[in-house]
């Protein structure tokens, strides 16, 4: 396989087939020694790919915009209450509320899909309908969990949004959004879900050196499930040719 051919697999991995055969047919043209070749070629995949540097880290840190508020509104409002009735609690374990439980699978649910808005956001721009759709249903999920204790919000928060949901999916160039929100939301759930059965695995395995090895496979897989997430999204978005 000479440097065109594998230059041009390369790109395609990051851009359409189309556009890759551009760009090294523009390079071939040049006829550049092999070390200026590679270091064109290095700054082009770096001029495409550089938001995702930026994106992936932003991701990461997203989740906090669900998550402070919920546990500022709910979690220790409940805490409190626990606290003042502790004598309640004793002998016993004690039993989630129906509005907690419900709370907290809205918020996760809003936080998984705040990763998918901020990688979105600075790989698109803010004017990209993924952006749009996945921030809509984060910020409708997160106003959700966070009014989750208030009079009628255990049955006015899952109606609401199964409504929103439905709109989404009625109108088809809608519908693509979603799929594409969808598929990379999964993808990042999976990989949650994985990381968290390998943090469990070292638990039991070395329980002694449990600390250390659990901040490096919360840390390091935390990382992989939103690189996954983030490859995900891309090649949806080219599948189903949505912006």
């Amino acid at each position: 396989m000479d440097k065109l051919t594998t230059a041009e697999w390369l790109l395609a991995r990051i851009t359409s087939k189309a556009r890759a055969e551009e760009i090294v047919g523009d390079l071939a043209e040049r006829r550049l020694p092999a070390f200026a070749f590679w270091s064109a070629f290095t700054r082009i995949v770096l001029a495409f790919t550089w938001r995702w540097f930026v994106a992936v880290p932003a991701a990461m840190l997203s989740v906090f915009i669900a998550m402070k508020p919920y546990s500022k509104l709910v979690v220790l409002p409940y805490v409190d209450e626990m606290n003042r009735h502790r004598t309640h609690f004793y002998g016993g374990a004690v039993s989630m509320p129906l509005p907690m439980q419900i709370g907290m699978y809205l918020v996760l649910t809003g936080a998984c899909l705040w990763t998918v808005a901020a990688l979105a956001f600075i790989r698109y721009g803010h004017r990209s309908g993924i952006m749009r759709v996945s921030c809509t249903l984060a910020t409708l999920f997160t106003v959700g969990a966070c009014l989750v204790r208030a009079p009628y919000a255990v049955i006015a928060a899952p109606v609401a949004l199964f409504c929103a949901v439905g709109v989404l999916l009625f109108y088809p160039p809608w519908r693509r959004l979603f799929l594409c929100v969808l598929a990379a939301s999964i993808a990042f759930v999976t990989g949650v879900m994985g990381v968290a059965a390998a943090a469990n695995s070292c638990r039991v395995t070395y329980p002694d050196h449990f600390s250390a090895l659990v901040a490096f496979f919360l840390v390091a897989g935390y990382f992989s499930c939103i690189v996954g997430e983030a490859f995900v999204l891309d090649h949806m978005r080219r599948w189903l040719r949505v912006a």
